[in-house]
């Protein structure tokens, strides 16, 4: 099996891909930057590990995966007792007591339809990186002496027009997604990561690559908003946290969909937790910026 290896914060992931969906696997390491490895299997090093492998979706919805055999390989794992999300373009194999996820791909997909599982396929990043504290942010992702502030906002509101005109020293790690997660770090207790901009491959046909392992220490967040002047607010604890949890709802509404109702409100709890976590420990802003001014200048005077 094709194997890929990608750190979320603290997690290591492990990546591996049946044969015959070893040209959709290799695809989806190259659009996160991921690079291959020799072993598939979890370490014996105490660090935090998951697996996900990527299936032909056979038709087969049971409890039994049909393919055991060749995951035992891989690590111990249970016989009996999976359970079945069917997404839009894929179905999600779960195990509550396994450290794996099993994702089945349909054999034949139009392009849309392969980059949107591609999409899908993240989902599990999301939930992990929730239940350990973190959450995902409609945010770009902004770099400067090593570390990172996020820019929050809906679709259409200036994230990646402000991305693309940040100058030097300033670099746009992501101008759609980042993921936060949460560190047993007293210096830096949140990372950032940047995701793709799906959209960019369904609606622009651009084909990118997104270094998602280069990760920096999130310093703080901004609530982006269109304006005549650029200026910066600070937002109470309260209202950053509604603002955070709406952020990572944005992520989320498509492809947790599917997910039982009584498990998604256990995961919307968990996500205004851990935004009122954040508000907590790291400042939010309201940023108020205009088309054509240098609102960086009043992050870094601000920073």
């Amino acid at each position: 099996m094709i194997a890929f290896s990608l750190r979320l914060g603290s997690v290591t992931w492990r990546l591996a891909a049946a044969p015959e969906l070893e040209e959709w696997a290799r695809r989806f390491a190259r659009i996160l930057g991921l690079q291959a490895v020799e072993d598939v299997r979890l370490s014996t090093e105490k660090i935090e590990e998951n697996i996900m492998v990527f299936l032909p979706d056979r038709g087969n919805d049971g409890r039994e995966i049909p393919e055991f055999e060749m995951l035992s390989a891989i690590a111990d794992l249970p016989r009996l007792g999976w359970t079945v999300v069917p997404m839009f373009h894929l179905k999600l194999w779960r195990h509550p007591h396994a450290p794996v996820v099993v994702l089945r791909i349909p054999p034949a997909m139009s392009e849309d339809e392969r980059i949107l599982s591609m999409s899908e396929a993240c989902l599990p990043f999301y939930v992990q990186a929730i239940e350990n504290g973190g959450l995902p942010l409609h945010a770009a992702l902004l770099s400067r002496n090593g570390e990172a502030v996020a820019l929050a906002a809906p679709g259409g509101t200036g994230k990646s027009t402000c991305a693309r005109r940040i100058p030097p020293p300033w670099q746009a790690l992501g101008d759609d997604l980042a993921l936060v997660s949460r560190l047993r770090s007293d210096r830096s207790p949140y990372w950032a990561q940047p995701f793709p901009t799906w959209s960019d491959y369904v609606f622009k046909r651009r084909e990118g690559v997104w270094k998602v392992e280069e990760g920096r220490p999130l310093r703080a967040v901004f609530f982006l908003s269109q304006s005549d002047e650029d200026r910066i607010v600070r937002m109470g604890q309260g209202e950053a946290a509604i603002h955070l949890s709406q952020s990572g709802h944005q992520i989320l509404s498509v492809p947790t969909r599917s997910i039982p109702i009584q498990e998604m409100r256990l995961l919307r709890v968990r996500m205004f937790e851990n935004a009122s976590s954040l508000a907590r420990s790291l400042p939010v802003f309201r940023l108020e910026a205009t088309l054509s001014g240098s609102f960086w200048r009043e992050i870094e005077r601000l920073l």
